[in-house]
């Protein structure tokens, strides 16, 4: 029993020196580090040359060998030759007029006549005189600034009744007697200065001899008395500065706008 103990005890030892043994490399191999020479790394070593070979090659050429010392032969193309590739279809390209574009940019294509620059100048005249002749008109039209218009003679013995102030005539007698005379365009006027009387005593307008119709338009442009006021200038205007004569007619029609006008401040 005690030699199979001893057997036993040995095959164990021998079994752990056996591990002990394959671990060993393992541990040394953790514990060390390797150096591992790298067999392509090869060094060249450079050489100088001393054999003068660098001080004659130049590039391309040697230097007794320049491209200033080799002989150039030119060559002639027969004009036959030539000729037969300029007829030849697959070499069009060569009887190409390459300076007809550089030609055509040059001199320019004719660029239509509302594109250029005095045609565009010319309609910016022309719009910006209508522009001024448009504010001129209207500023005529309406007695603005210097375009007042300047008070119209009366030549009848029947328009020399004073108008300067329109709160002492008798409209009822004047404007009778005009009519009988056949002078509408007096009868007009008078009608139209009674108009600016009866608004001013109702405080509608605030009258001035100084002012102008346009400014009595403006004092009553945001009231209910404006377009009927409106017609009413219109019409006085045309009579009186106009110097357009009137027929029955027509007076009659412009009188009853007036008579209308008159009922509605009364």
């Amino acid at each position: 029993m005690s030699v199979r103990k001893e057997n036993k005890t040995a095959e164990g030892k021998g079994f752990f020196v056996f591990i002990a043994a394959l671990l060993f490399p393992v541990f040394l191999f953790s514990q060390t580090d390797s150096v591992v020479v790298d067999s392509a790394a090869i060094t060249e070593q450079y050489n100088e040359d001393t054999t003068g070979e660098g001080d004659e090659v130049n590039y391309f050429f040697r230097n007794d060998e320049g491209p200033e010392q080799q002989q150039v032969s030119v060559r002639r193309i027969p004009d036959s030759v030539t000729n037969a590739y300029r007829n030849d279809n697959a070499f069009w390209y060569a009887n190409k007029d390459w300076n007809k574009p550089q030609q055509k940019q040059e001199s320019g294509v004719q660029e239509p006549f509302f594109r250029q620059a005095w045609f565009r100048m010319l309609m910016w005249i022309i719009i910006t005189g209508c522009f001024i002749a448009v504010v001129i008109w209207y500023l005529s039209l309406n007695d603005v600034g210097i375009f007042r218009r300047k008070k119209v003679s009366i030549a009848n013995a029947e328009e020399e009744v004073p108008t300067e102030n329109i709160f002492d005539i008798n409209y009822t007698k004047e404007i009778n007697k005009a009519v009988a005379d056949g002078n509408y365009r007096f009868a007009v006027r008078l009608m139209f200065l009674r108009v600016l009387k009866n608004l001013s005593e109702k405080e509608i307008i605030s009258y001035k001899q100084d002012r102008t119709n346009f400014d009595y338009l403006l004092q009553l442009q945001q009231t209910n008395y404006y377009k009927d006021f409106f017609r009413l200038t219109r019409n006085y205007e045309y009579t009186w500065y106009g110097q357009f004569d009137m027929s029955t007619e027509t007076f009659s029609l412009v009188k009853k706008d007036f008579e209308n006008f008159n009922y509605r401040l009364n």
